[in-house]
This record gives structure tokens, C-alpha cells and sequence, in this order.
């Protein structure tokens, strides 16, 4: 029976004062805003890398189209109906992209952009060699006018 008093008086009894315990909960608050700073602070560094926002992108486009067909001033609202339809048809067909390589959207959505990309090194390949052989050539052929 005593033993069950002093549990029960020792239940009651607090291991911290009122001192300790805002200490814990400020401590405790700070923690909270920490990881709510780190986490946004992801957040952020997980949207930036290269990829620029959906926002970002369109204002992009519309200064594309705004600098492309509005050099001429259209009399009929039809006409800037038409040039519209052509600076998008040529934007994503024929217009390179450097977030896609210098490749153009249509490329990239047909499977042709690897094929593309192997092309071209093929191609600076060739005119490197080429190059190569024609500046030998050249040094070759001053030596020899050159030397008596």
C-alpha cells in the first residue's frame, strides 16, 4: 500500500519547472521554423534547376510572337489572324529550341531528335577532318615554297 502512494505521488510530482518547460517550447517553435525555412528552401532549389516555370515560359512566347508579327501594322484583323498561325506553325515546326538542343518541338515529338543530334556530330566530325587536312595541306605546301 505505501508503495502505491508514493507512485502515486510521484505521478503528480513534475520532473521540470515552469522555467524549463517555455524554454522547450521555444526551443520547439524554432525547430518548427527551421524545417519549415529548409523545406521551402527545397522546395525552391527543386523548381529551379533548368527548368523555368510554365509562367515564365509563356510570357516568353508572347514576347516571341509580339516581337515577330507585330512589325507590320495589319489593317484587318483577319490578316493578324493569319501571321499568327504562321509564327506558330513556324515556331513549332520549324524553329530551333535550345532547351531542346537547337531541335525543333515537332522533332522532338516525332523520335527524330536523337537521330538529328547524331547527324550533326557526324557532320562536325566531317568538317573538322576536313579542316584539319586542308590547313596540313596548307603548312605543307608554304614549307615547301619556302624552303629553296
Amino acid at each position: 500500500m505505501e508503495a502505491g502512494k508514493e507512485r502515486l505521488t510521484r505521478d503528480t510530482i513534475r520532473d521540470a519547472t515552469r522555467q524549463e518547460i517555455e524554454h522547450l517550447k521555444r526551443e520547439n517553435n524554432d525547430l518548427k521554423q527551421l524545417v519549415a525555412d529548409l523545406s521551402l528552401e527545397v522546395h525552391r532549389f527543386k523548381k529551379q534547376p533548368s527548368q523555368p516555370s510554365t509562367e515564365v515560359w509563356a510570357q516568353r512566347y508572347r514576347q516571341s510572337i509580339k516581337h515577330e508579327v507585330n512589325q507590320i501594322p495589319y489593317e484587318v484583323p483577319g490578316d493578324l489572324e493569319v501571321a499568327i498561325t504562321g509564327f506558330v506553325d513556324y515556331y513549332n515546326h520549324r524553329r530551333y529550341h535550345k532547351v531542346l538542343s537547337n531541335v525543333s518541338p515537332d522533332d522532338v515529338l516525332n523520335g527524330r531528335r536523337e537521330e538529328i543530334l547524331i547527324k550533326r556530330r557526324e557532320v562536325k566530325a566531317q568538317t573538322l577532318a576536313s579542316r584539319k587536312r586542308y590547313n596540313r595541306l596548307l603548312r605543307e605546301s608554304q614549307s615547301t615554297a619556302i624552303s629553296p
